[in-house]
Formats: C-alpha cells, structure tokens, sequence
C-alpha cells in the first residue's frame, strides 16, 4: 500500500509454485493511496498474466459505440482500427461490447463497413461535427449505453478501453451516469502526463497536473488526489449515450472548445484516474496563430454562456491577448484574434447562420507564415532561437513589469532598436521581444520558427480596432451574453446539426 503521505506498507505476502490468487480487504483502507503488486523470483520462472479483480459482478449491461473523428489521417485511423480488430479477434467475447463508428470529414477513407466498425462520410464541419456526428450515430442506434469519443492519431492499448467499460458496468446508480477520461500522456516524451482533465473559469484554461513524470511513485499520488477536473478532452472520453437526449448536442465550433462546452455542460460526475492513459502528440506541437481565431472566438462563448463574468473583465482579457500579440510584432496572430472576437461579438446569429465554416475555415488558415527550421533560423540570424527561448527569455513575474512591457506597443517608432529578439510561440510575455524590431516567434517542441517584423503602420491600424472592440465589449458585453444564453439550445440543437450534416 503507497498511502496518501507517500509511506509503503506491506498487506500481504504469500508465496506460491505456479497460479497464485491472494484476497485484500479493501473497505479499512485509508484513502488517498494505491494499491500495487511486486513478484519476485527465486528460481528461474516466466509471468503469463497478472491483474486486479473485484468479487462484485457488473450492475448493468455495458455496450460502447467508439466514435472517431478523422480528416485525412488515413495511415493513423487505420492503424488504430487494425489494433482494435485485431485485440478482438484475440479476445473475441469484446465483440458483442464494442462497436466502431469511423466519421470521415474529408470523404477520402477508403473503408468499408464491417462487423466492428461503420464508415460514416460527413462534410468538413471540423472536429466539433465529427464527433457530433459519431455521437447522432451511436444515440440513434439505441443499442448502446455509452459513447467513447476517441482521437484518430492516439496510440492507446486496448485495456485501457476493456478497464472503461468495466468501470462503466461497476458504477452504482448514485454514479452511473459519470463520464469516465483517460489521461493525455505526451507521445514525444511517453511517461509525461500533459494533463489529467482540464480546469475553465471563464478567462484561462488549465491542465490537471500537467507536466507530470508518470513512471514515478509521488506523481501517481498525485494524480489519486488531483482537484476534480470541469472537463475531459475527447482524445479518450466515454460518456452515458442518454447525454445527447438530456443534454443536446455539442457547439458547432468547428474545432477547438468543443470538449470544454460540452463537458461543462453534461459531464458533473467525471472519473479520470491513474490507470486509464493514452499517448497523443502534446499541445505546444499545434500552436498557430490560425488556431488562435477559434480558441479565443470559442472561448468567448463558452464563458458567455457558462459563467458570470463581468464586462470589464472580458473586455480586459481581449485587450491583454491582442497586446500581447503586439508586444511579439506577430500582427497577423492579432488580427486573427481580433477576427474571433468580432465573429463572437455578432451572437448567436453567427452560429445560427454559419453554413460552411469549412470555407471559413480554409479563408482563416491561408494566411499561414512561413515556417523556418531551428538550423535556417541559426544560418539567417546567427543565433540558435531554442537556447535563447530557454535561457535568455526570463518571463516577467510581477504586473508592474508585464505593464512596461505592454507600453511598448504606444512608444514612437524611433525608438524601436534594429535587433532580433526571440519568444516562444505559446504566447508568453518574454522581455526579450522588448523594443525588437524583429522577432523570431520560435516553438521548440517541433524546433521551428516564423519571422516577424516590426511595423508602426500596421501597428497603429490594429490599435485602432483593438480600442473599438474594447468598447463594444465593456457597453455591450452583457447583451451579448444574453443573447447566448438565451438560444444556447438552438446553437446546439439535432435541427441545426442536421442543417449542417445535410448542407
């Protein structure tokens, strides 16, 4: 037993010459601790198997619609369902349990409907209408109890579906409508945990202990008493398939804050938990200031219609996110911004009537800059950009100084220094940008980089619209929260996703 203040004690020894079963009471022990096995040899032997059972059968009769939404990833989906199929073809009684349903936004799967799995061709409504869509299919069906939402690029072993649905058919009624998660773990660097749910309070998201180096004893504590998460991304989330007639459908976001929305909205009893993990590509590989038009324009909404915040606080948090972008000389990251919040600002409406955000989409991720390696950042600018984002970039530690910095975005353009600055593309503040008049936005985790450069005209242009929208969201902001709330439940509603589906 490793208890809650990390001491290890010994509940049971026995000895044994092939198969072995041992008995734990369970109910006397403390909580805040887990329970763990060691197997020692002394002689020459070889473990078949080993695992943890509980004597109390199953409460209800478990069957999972596995949803996955995919857009040309072929070679990733495949891999996955060959994995799937092949782990029932090895235990073949998990048949009858499971049931794949593959939704293909881009129509270019080649795939063919089988006794584990249904092909379901769908238009581009990004990641929120692929899993919207697989999660209509599974409802509609009504043979099954749950739905496991799942990412197409995940690597994940099937125990850790199996260990799900067990834990879907042990849940007592005060429980059994939970919604059970899976922990994120970094696929570059395997035993790091990027996060164990996520926390929203209507201004910044924030991962459940992030950044957690798993493979150690302390940190598996950790996880077994992690503040209770709001939320759990769909790379791995299974929920009771009777949410979308109780709670409707998802946001149609198109991508980004569709698990946030959702999740806050049906999944209050939720179990994340050591022992349930899959491994998926970490957040910092997929900053772009592109993405930055849905996380802010999403975002917006979700705190509209799920929290109390004031006007001048929204207000603020716009006018801190678009100057920070400024203090970078990253205006097209601004402008991005700005975009979201300006689509936000229009309502309900927006949503209402958006019938192909897949041309958005495609409008909103042509103006890309282009990216340099680390090598050709080094060969231009003669200084290698990751050694400077880690040593050189202190982030400031006080509002005083963060508010300096913010000044620069009004200084005289004479006053800006020809030098080249570096910050790290995850939109931290670094001093180092200061009075740069260019900036090398570099992202170490896939050791790339992009070139911005100093421009008081475009500045100034975009001070302009900063300045009015902050307007707008400090008189009108509760208006518009309102608006929100009040057609919350035709945004999400089986009618307009089927407008989508069928546009």
């Amino acid at each position: 037993l490793y208890t809650k203040d990390g001491c290890v004690s010994v509940l049971k020894t026995v000895e044994a010459d092939g198969d072995l079963s041992a008995q734990i009471q369970t109910g006397s022990l403390p909580d805040g601790g887990f329970l763990f096995f060691t197997v020692y040899s002394e002689g020459g032997c070889e473990i078949y198997g080993g695992s943890w059972e509980c004597a109390r059968e199953p409460v209800k009769d478990v069957k999972i619609g596995i949803a996955i939404c995919t857009f040309k990833r072929e070679k990733f989906v495949k891999a996955n369902l060959a994995h799937i199929a092949e782990s029932l073809q090895k235990e073949p009684e998990w048949a009858d349990r499971l049931h794949v349903f593959v939704v293909d936004n881009a129509k270019t799967l080649d795939l063919e409907d089988s006794p584990c799995c249904t092909y379901i061709p769908n238009r581009n409504l990004g990641g929120s209408g692929g899993f919207t869509r697989g999660m209509c299919a599974v409802a509609d069906d009504g043979g099954y109890t749950h739905i496991l939402l799942m990412d197409d690029d995940i690597v994940f072993d099937f125990e850790a579906v199996k260990r799900t649905w067990r834990i879907a058919a042990l849940l007592t009624p005060e429980h059994e409508k939970a919604a059970i998660g899976g922990t994120m773990l970094i696929l570059e660097n395997p035993c790091v945990q990027q996060e164990l749910g996520g926390m929203f309070d209507g201004m910044k998201i924030r991962s459940v202990n992030g950044r957690l180096d798993v493979s150690k004893e302390e940190n598996l504590l950790k996880n077994a008493n992690a503040e209770k998460a709001d939320y759990q991304g769909w790379w791995f989330c299974c929920m009771p398939a009777s949410c979308v007639k109780e709670h409707g459908l998802p946001m149609p976001f198109f991508i980004k804050f569709d698990d946030v929305e959702y999740g806050l909205k049906c999944c209050k009893d939720l179990i994340i938990d050591n022992g349930i993990a899959v491994w998926h590509g970490g957040f910092d590989n997929k900053t772009s200031g592109s993405l930055e038009y849905y996380i802010k324009r999403n975002e917006a909404a979700v705190c509209a219609m799920r929290y109390g915040r004031t006007r001048f606080s929204v207000a603020a948090k716009f006018l801190f996110v678009t100057h920070r972008q400024l203090i970078g000389k990253d205006y097209g990251c601004a402008e991005k911004i700005i975009r979201g919040y300006e689509d936000f600002m229009q309502g309900s409406s927006f949503y209402l009537t958006l019938d192909r955000p897949e041309e958005l989409n495609a409008e909103i991720m042509a103006d890309r800059p282009v990216l340099l390696t680390g090598e050709e950042i080094e060969k231009t600018y003669g200084f290698n950009p990751a050694a400077l984002v880690l040593e050189k970039a202190p982030k400031p530690n006080n509002i005083i100084k963060k508010a300096l910095l913010f000044c620069e975005n009004y200084a005289p353009p004479f006053m800006i220094k020809k030098k080249t600055g570096v910050s790290d593309v995850c939109n931290k503040i670094k001093s180092t940008t200061f009075m740069k008049r260019t900036v090398i936005r570099y992202n170490s985790a896939t050791d790339t980089g992009y070139v911005c450069e100093f421009d008081a005209k475009k500045r100034k242009t975009l001070r302009k619209k900063i300045t009015k929208i902050f307007f707008r969201l400090l008189f009108g902001y509760g208006k518009i929260r309102k608006d929100y709330r009040e057609n919350a439940d035709k945004m999400c509603s089986r009618e307009r996703w089927d407008q989508l589906f069928n546009g």
